[in-house]
């Protein structure tokens, strides 16, 4: 999963682990074990993608035909440019995502 990058979950579940680091490699790995379930309508790595940080989770799953929606900086700037206002319609869904991530983590 991209830190460039931010997904919305459009069908089906996506289950999500921790993700570990090798302090001597540098490497980045996928935990064991779900950490939690990203159901139809949930954008994950939005945190990590305005933050700028690695990746705090890995897919590690998910039920046949979960369909993610893949959005990157370069599809949000044509957004802007085409279609503002579903550009806003995005930013105040992603918001609310922002201020429950942020929430979990205090």
């Amino acid at each position: 999963a991209s830190p460039e990058a931010f997904y919305c979950v459009l069908t089906g579940e996506a289950l999500l682990g921790g993700v570990s680091a090798d302090l001597e490699t540098g490497a980045f790995t996928a935990d064991d074990g779900v950490r939690a379930v990203a159901s139809e309508g949930a954008f994950v790595g939005y945190g990590d993608h305005v933050l700028a940080r690695p990746r705090t989770f890995a897919c590690v799953g998910g039920a046949e035909g979960v369909g993610l929606a893949v959005f990157e900086a370069r599809g949000l700037d044509a957004l802007s440019s085409g279609a503002a206002e579903i550009l806003v319609l995005l930013q105040k869904a992603l918001l609310r995502t922002a201020a429950t991530e942020l929430a979990q983590q205090v």
